[in-house]
């Protein structure tokens, strides 16, 4: 700290009152190297070291603005111009107040610019010019025009507004259209349910009146005919020992009393229920027999005929029992089963005659056929005067060959991965009103027919449900499965 004297011509002199401190010089970093710039000068170099905030100011020789310090490490300068014909590298001085620093410049060519063209368009109001400044450089290389302002906001919304409007307009056509094809899928389905209604209804008509006029027959034929009631000592057999007949019965009963032992002749009639059980069924069973004679019988046997009627007027499965027209849901044919009824003239044992017209369905199997013929030809006759379908043969006297019998199983019968379908009328291509003979089996079979060569026919009840057999023409005997409508 010291006091400042100031001297005017030697005759003045001025003493101020002030202090004044006297701080340390500035120090600089020794790494400065020399700068690439360009020859115009103008560009920027900077210092760096201590205390720069000490200084006054900074200038550049030959350069009329002062240095920035924007801290006390640092110094920003330009650089003056190139001196002519002296080298690119040159020294300037840079002076901090009284204290010097020379700093090695590297001079470089100044940079070319190439003008515009011609007008370039922007998105702004007027056209302005376009000015380049490098250092103490500065070109004018063209103008700028800038185009119109386009609202693409604007343009956005309205775009997307569009987009909603349409989507909107073709979202509410597709309901329209989706529910005018409902309405009409609706419409259309109930005028397919109307009809088929109509078509039941119709279909119900025609069979209740067939089974009407069934009945009345059934009723005609037991007012002249009467109820086949069996005898007394019949009916106990078959009360006792059903499906058996007499010799078979006497010869049971011999060796179940021969083989038995006291003890077991105590359970020698018992089955799977008690004796006492047993005895009482039987007991009202035999009891009934006279009331059923005389006033039950009637109606319980018209009962049997008319459930027989309408479950014959549907298809039938000749193996599994099912039946379309059937009041236990167990045998209920749920198949479609296409048919039609047809009405055969049936000659018995080739007695031109007499012909019995027999209604049958083209998918019955021949076994099926038979039973109708015998039904209707046998009405009313005991069980026991009703011969059996293997007893019988069905021959057909109009056939495209001439007369053919039919089975229910030949050579020409369908095959399908090893299961044989037996055949029905419509496999044969029987017609309506056609004639067929119901013949009885002779002993010796010396007629050869179109279809029964090589192979063993077979008859089909569905009773016999087990798999069947065929000959093989070495007398072995193979087993073959069969399907009729359920496959």
């Amino acid at each position: 700290m010291t006091l400042l004297n100031v001297i005017i011509d030697d005759l003045t002199i001025l003493t101020l009152n002030g202090t004044f401190e006297y701080l340390a010089d500035p120090t600089f970093d020794n790494s400065n190297k020399s700068h690439k710039v360009q020859q115009s000068g103008g560009a920027t170099f900077t210092i760096h070291g201590e205390g720069f905030n000490n200084v006054g100011e900074i200038t550049v020789e030959r350069v009329d603005k002062p240095c920035d310090v924007p801290t006390d490490n640092s110094a920003v300068c330009e650089t003056p111009p190139k001196l002519k014909n002296q080298p690119d590298s040159q020294t300037i001085i840079v002076k901090f107040d009284g204290l010097i620093l020379p700093v090695t410049i590297e001079y470089v060519d100044d940079p070319t610019f190439k003008k515009f063209e011609g007008l370039y368009e922007y998105d702004k109001e007027s056209a302005i010019q376009i000015k380049v400044n490098v250092g103490n450089i500065k070109m004018y290389i063209g103008d700028l025009q800038y185009k119109v302002d386009v609202n693409i906001l604007g343009i956005t919304v309205v775009f997307l507004a569009a987009a909603l409007v349409t989507t909107v307009v073709i979202g509410m056509l597709a309901v329209i259209v989706l529910k005018k094809k409902k309405k009409k899928a609706i419409k259309e389905f109930k005028m397919e349910l109307i009809t088929r209604e109509e078509m039941i209804r119709k279909a119900s008509r025609e069979e209740f009146a067939d089974a009407q006029m069934n009945i009345r027959d059934i009723k005609s034929d037991l007012v002249t005919a009467r109820v086949p009631f069996l005898d007394y000592q019949t009916y106990i057999l078959h009360l006792l020992f059903p499906n058996q007949d007499n010799i078979l019965v006497h010869c049971l009963l011999e060796d179940m009393i021969r083989s038995s032992t006291k003890k077991q002749q105590k359970v020698l009639f018992r089955r799977f229920d008690s004796i006492v059980l047993r005895l009482m069924v039987n007991w009202l069973q035999i009891g009934l027999f006279r009331h059923l004679t005389s006033h039950s019988g009637m109606q319980l046997f018209m009962l049997y005929k008319a459930v027989q009627t309408i479950t014959e007027m549907g298809p039938i499965d000749a193996l599994t029992g099912s039946s379309k027209n059937t009041i236990a849901e167990e045998k209920l044919l749920k198949m479609r089963i296409e048919h039609q009824n047809l009405t055969l003239q049936i000659d018995l044992n080739g007695n031109s005659d007499q012909h019995y017209p027999v209604k049958v369905l083209d998918c019955d199997t021949i076994s099926q056929v038979k039973q109708k013929c015998c039904a209707q030809i046998y009405k009313n006759k005991p069980a026991s005067e009703i011969p059996h379908n293997d007893e019988l043969y069905l021959e057909w006297q109009e056939g495209s060959a001439g007369k053919l019998t039919l089975n229910d199983i030949d050579n020409t019968s369908e095959k399908n991965n090893g299961l044989v379908c037996l055949n029905t009328l419509k496999h044969y291509m029987v017609n309506n009103n056609s004639k067929m003979a119901l013949m009885y089996k002779p002993h010796v079979e010396e007629d050869v027919y179109v279809n029964s060569q090589g192979f063993r026919t077979e008859s089909v009840t569905s009773e016999d449900i087990s798999l069947l057999v065929a000959d093989n023409g070495e007398g072995e005997v193979v087993e073959i499965q069969k399907w009729h409508l359920v496959y």
